[in-house]
């Protein structure tokens, strides 16, 4: 999730890059897409209280250390993403990187990608972790589940890169 969201997408990019099997479908649970950090500031102060902008520039300066923000593999909102398997995008709808994963989603489709974008409303930054006590957030692994296993039962569709 968040982070692991953007490299999932990086990863994928670099093996299509490189010629290799990609997976069948990819899950990005709040991705964190954008290490520009271009992203619209909440219009409520209850939203995003796991982070704020500032923690995501500090957090993108340590990451990207003196390479380019905009590098694709870095922030993969600026790549390319024609050839991707299917992927589904989970953002809460009080949180900093949704509007992030709206234009994730929107790019998907424009590079006719399989894309499912799911919305929680009222929900923060990677609920998921609380779907012991939140009933949305344990439908939302239950439709993490019921992707993979669409996209990925019997390992039989990975995606052949396009190189």
């Amino acid at each position: 999730e968040s982070a692991g969201g953007g490299l999932t997408l990086a990863t994928m990019l670099r093996l299509r890059e490189l010629g290799i099997m990609l997976p069948a479908a990819a899950v990005c649970i709040s991705p964190w897409v954008d290490l520009e950090c271009c992203i619209k500031a909440p219009s409520k102060p209850e939203i995003n209280i796991t982070m704020g902008k500032k923690l995501l520039m500090r957090m993108s300066a340590y990451y990207c250390g003196e390479h380019d923000v905009r590098n694709p593999l870095i922030s993969p909102i600026n790549a390319e993403l024609a050839g991707l398997p299917p992927l589904l995008i989970h953002t809460g709808g009080n949180e900093l990187l949704m509007h992030s994963a709206v234009r994730l989603a929107k790019k998907a489709i424009q590079a006719n990608l399989d894309v499912t974008i799911e919305f929680w409303p009222g929900l923060f930054h990677v609920h998921h972790f609380a779907g012991a006590f939140i009933p949305e957030s344990k439908e939302a692994i239950r439709s993490v589940g019921r992707f993979i296993w669409k996209h990925g039962h019997g390992g039989t569709d990975s995606y052949r890169a396009h190189a």
